[in-house]
């Protein structure tokens, strides 16, 4: 049984088995066993389910079984099941030798071939072995065969131009050379030599070969005089060591010859660039640069350049930077917090003098076989001479500190431009922060003693205008007029500030030095905080609070404009809160890495915030008081005795209307929320509202205690009242408790409703369990019909 519940055969059965020699019939109900069967994860139960499901059902519909096992069947399709299973098995067996020998085979044919592939790597890895060292060997004697030559062609030039150099020495001595600079010059390039025409042939496939630097390859004559030039210069150097009197003639005529070649390459060059012939002015640019450097003519076509050498292009200048058209203005209204205020003079000095440099830059790489050499000294010069000159004329003529830093700011930024043009030039050895100190250098100094004595007097001057508002105002409730606190603030005074700042700060990251510019930051902000925070902002705020009503004063209307003008004037506050925040998250602190500066800067806001927000917290609680004396006002002024002792059958008060006291009341509640919501948002509104709710709610408990309610109709109308306020308070207020005390205030009115012997149930049963119980009774002694001996 063991065996069958497995699935396994018997141990020590085998195939030719008597119990097996005839294969058993497949049962009609039992599906046939495949590979398929025991794929994935292989689950007892539901492989018997799967066996026997036919079976079962077949048994479950034949009525005359019905309660019966028959296990026939199940044997039946248990043995035919094993016996398929063991012939799987069988099969599955023969199936892993075969796969497990043709597997050794390809593995031992795959080892075979591996090995000859090995072998033959081998002798391939050493027939490339040698033949490496064969090609190094060849190589290097072709190398050394090489530089045999090349040393042999190099004695053999040194020895050419030994003997040129001589010839041309002696020739120099001789009587019949003219000594005349002109026919000295002409003999010397018409000099006859050996070697003339092997060393030109030779240059041009230097040049060639070198590529380096473009040259007329095709005029012989260039290259010619290219070679004379060379020749000069080794003369030179060995005429000045030359102190042999029977050469004493040689010498003198080297130095006429050398003068004398320089002028006429000078001259020749100057002739070139007036004609704008890039070829000419490239090739004795070339024969100078061997000559002597090129010194003399770098010199020399710098000094050429028309803007310093025109005295028309020269005082052009000096006519821009006396220009007053567009100059910028110190009214500060002609700022633009968008931008740095431009200048058109320097606009279109500063673009006139990147286009000359894009123009030169584009000359001189035509022109000259070092270019970077060449626009550092044009650059310098610029920079030095004409930049330098026009700022001083341009400073020179200002008076006024506002448009002094605009000018300064305008300046530094575009010439940091015409650096930013240069570096795009591939210029980037070049000490520009030094260039464009030379220039600043002494305005930076002093630019933080003129910005913040500019910035205080800005600030003084708009606190001037706003003092006169104020005087205004203050002449106006002498005179008992009313004034609205909404606008002792303005929010456009206010940007003016700000704006100043936001300049001021920009101004002081461009043109400040590296290390001091966080310090400059902090102390432009804290101009900031003292003139816009403190004494604008503070002390109105501080006036206004102080002024405030802790009651209501002559009517409770006026009592609302008060408030609602206060409410306004706390918004206003926000705002202006805002922007200096805003101000200082974009212009403050990107630009301030040291921690000790930004705590400071951050210290000196948070300070300001703290004062103001302890005023207005100070100036909201007697807004609070005020509009509570207004509800006590309303109520003690339309509260009538009479509204909650009514007759039975009193038929005088409309039905579902409330007093007029309520609706009054109910009205103020709105309005006043209304003020709240338009001013306040966010926690600081709710946080107001709920303050609100609570105090109304403790007004609207303390009223109601001085009236006697009558049973029956007057008791509906205090349900009726107090309803109103409820529904009141579930459109104002969102908090849970200040909504729980209206709901309990309404429920009071049960007291008046109900008969003396069901008052047990509904102050046990009602939120007013949860009321003081000495509170309560003062509710229940409100009753017309009270009576001390009730018992509750």
């Amino acid at each position: 049984m063991a065996a069958v519940r497995s699935g396994r055969r018997p141990t020590g059965a085998t195939t030719s088995s008597p119990a097996r020699s005839a294969a058993p019939t497949q049962p009609a109900l039992v599906p046939a066993v495949t590979p398929e069967w025991f794929e994935g994860k292989f689950d007892e139960v539901n492989f018997i389910q799967r066996l026997t499901r036919k079976i079962v059902v077949e048994q479950k519909s034949q009525d005359k079984n019905k309660g019966e096992f028959q296990p026939g069947p199940f044997i039946e399709a248990f043995s035919f099941t094993l016996d398929s299973i063991n012939k799987l098995q069988d099969k599955t067996a023969r199936k892993l030798a075969n796969a497990s020998e043709e597997t050794g085979a390809a593995r031992s044919e795959l080892t075979q071939s591996l090995v000859g592939l090995r072998d033959q790597f081998e002798k391939n890895f050493k027939h490339f072995h040698k033949l490496d060292k064969r090609i190094n060997a060849v190589g290097n004697t072709a190398i050394r065969i090489g530089d045999r030559l090349e040393a042999v062609d190099s004695q053999r030039l040194r020895a050419l131009e030994s003997k040129e150099i001589m010839e041309c020495l002696l020739a120099l001595n001789a009587e019949t050379t003219p000594t005349e600079p002109d026919k000295l010059l002409d003999w010397f390039f018409a000099f006859k030599m050996d070697t003339a025409s092997y060393k030109i042939k030779k240059r041009i496939g230097d040049f060639k070969t070198k590529g380096v630097y473009h040259f007329t390859f095709d005029k012989p004559d260039a290259i010619h005089r290219y070679e004379r030039v060379i020749l000069a210069k080794k003369l030179w150097s060995i005429a000045q060591d030359l102190n042999i009197e029977r050469l004493l003639k040689a010498k003198q005529n080297m130095e006429i010859l050398v003068d004398r070649l320089e002028n006429y390459l000078l001259d020749k060059f100057d002739d070139a660039s007036a004609g704008r012939d890039y070829v000419t002015m490239k090739e004795c640019a070339m024969m100078l640069f061997e000559f002597n450097g090129g010194d003399s003519c770098i010199k020399h076509y710098i000094a050429s350049l028309d803007m310093f050498l025109d005295p028309k292009k020269i005082q052009e200048d000096v006519d821009l930077a006396l220009s007053s058209e567009g100059v910028s203005s110190d009214s500060f209204s002609s700022y633009d917090d968008s931008r740095l205020v431009d200048d058109p003079r320097l606009v279109g000095f500063f673009d006139g003098i990147k286009k000359t440099m894009g123009d030169e830059y584009a000359v001189i790489t035509k022109v000259f076989p070092q270019p970077v050499g060449i626009m550092k000294e044009l650059v310098q010069r610029i920079f030095e001479q004409r930049i330098s000159k026009f700022m001083e004329t341009v400073f020179v003529q200002i008076k006024t500190p506002l448009v002094f830093l605009r000018t300064l700011a305008t300046a530094y930024a575009k010439c940091n431009e015409v650096v930013e043009a240069l570096q795009g030039l591939l210029m980037s050895d070049v000490n520009y922060e030094l260039l464009v100190d030379s220039i600043f250098s002494a305005y930076r100094s002093s630019y933080m003693e003129r910005e913040v004595s500019s910035l205080s007097s800005i600030f003084e001057l708009l606190l001037a205008e706003e003092a006169g508002e104020r005087l205004k105002q203050e002449k106006r409730a002498a005179q008992d007029v009313d004034v609205d606190q909404g606008t002792l603030l303005s929010l456009e005074m206010a940007l003016n500030f700000v704006h100043a700042s936001e300049e001021a700060s920009k101004r002081c990251v461009l043109v400040s030095w590296k290390s001091d510019a966080a310090t400059n930051l902090v102390q432009l902000f804290v101009q900031l905080l003292k003139y816009l925070g403190y004494q604008y902002v503070n002390e109105v705020l501080g006036k206004a609070v102080h002024q405030l009503p802790v009651a209501c004063i002559k009517s409770y209307a006026k009592t609302l404009k008060v408030v609602d003008g206060f409410f306004r004037l706390i918004y206003v506050v926000n705002q202006i809160v805002m922007f200096i925040q805003k101000h200082f998250h974009l212009d403050i602190l990107p630009n301030i890495s040291s921690a000790n500066e930004l705590t400071s800067c951050e210290l000196a806001k948070d300070k300001l915030l703290l004062e103001l927000e302890q005023k207005v917290a100070h100036g909201l609680q007697k807004s609070l008081s005020a509009t509570m004396s207004a509800i006590e006002k309303i109520l003690y002024q339309k509260q009538k005795k009479a509204d909650f002792r009514l007759a039975e059958n009193d038929t005088s008060v409309p039905f579902n209307s409330v007093t007029e006291a309520c609706a009054e009341t109910i009205a103020l509640m709105r309005q006043v929320h209304a003020f709240m919501s338009a001013t306040l948002d966010g926690q600081n509104l709710e946080v107001v509202t709920n303050d609100f709710g609570r105090r109304a709610s403790k007004v609207l408990l303390e009223h109601f205690k001085g009236f006697t309610i009558s049973q029956g109709a007057g008791g509906l109308q205090l349900l009726r009242d107090l309803t109103a306020y409820k529904e009141c308070a579930k459109q104002l207020f969102t908090n849970d408790g200040v909504l729980d005390e209206f709901e309990t205030l309404r429920e009071l009115a049960n007291i008046h409703l109900v008969a003396p012997d069901h008052l047990k149930v509904v102050l046990s049963e009602s939120r007013l369990a949860k009321m003081d119980r000495n509170e309560v009774m003062q509710f229940i002694r409100l009753r017309s019909d009270y009576n001390r001996n009730w018992k509750f």
